[in-house]
């Protein structure tokens, strides 16, 4: 299998992972935590994406030093539309000019290229514009019909597209490989074909 996939071994990230898929949390707690998680996973993804610039300014008596973020570039967050909000909450004020697109998963018509549920994403996509993807685990028929659009028709490199979720599938990746082997995938966890398992949880969280 041909594909980037980076696993956060980041010991927070593992525990507020196996947190988050304890269905019996409290709202709150969930929320909470999903904002936590959701900080440190799109932290690992966008690491050494993040371009900054350091810039000194000379005064008369000091040299002031301040980093900044390349101005140029610009962000869109794509995920599904009822995936929860808290998950993106921090992250949507930290990056800079960041867009988020609400896709309904659920709905898109595969069997079409151009969806309406895809009207929600900026028609302003340049080659400075870095893409994330954002889903709790990897449905395979909408994320490639999803990669289809960005890159046959919006004709976006896929080295400006990577997929951060909390869990993925060893089943699903191969697939995905197959398609699109060069996409970066970002996860706290890679299961083998829990689809299969009657125990399957990664629909109730």
């Amino acid at each position: 299998m041909k594909l980037n996939i980076y696993t956060t071994s980041h010991p927070i990230i593992q525990v507020l992972s196996n947190t988050i898929q304890n269905t019996n949390l409290q709202s709150n707690t969930k929320n909470q935590t999903y904002k936590q998680l959701g900080l440190f996973l799109i932290y690992e993804t966008i690491r050494n994406w993040l371009r900054i610039y350091k810039l000194h300014i000379k005064q008369i008596n000091i040299i002031k030093e301040f980093v900044i973020i390349d101005p140029k570039e610009s962000y869109i967050m794509m995920t599904d539309i009822n995936m929860n909000l808290a998950f993106i909450q921090e992250v949507s004020y930290i990056l800079p000019n960041c867009n988020l697109s609400l896709i309904n998963f659920s709905k898109t018509n595969t069997t079409n290229l151009i969806d309406s549920n895809f009207s929600y994403i900026p028609t302003q996509i340049n080659e400075s514009t870095k893409i994330i993807v954002i889903k709790k685990y990897i449905d395979v028929e909408y994320l490639l019909k999803l990669m289809d659009y960005l890159i046959n028709v919006k004709q976006i490199n896929i080295k400006q597209i990577r997929l951060t979720c909390i869990i993925c599938e060893e089943n699903k990746l191969v697939k995905i490989s197959q398609k699109y082997p060069e996409l970066r995938i970002y996860t706290t966890q890679v299961k083998n074909n829990l689809s299969k398992d009657p125990n399957n949880y990664l629909k109730k969280f």
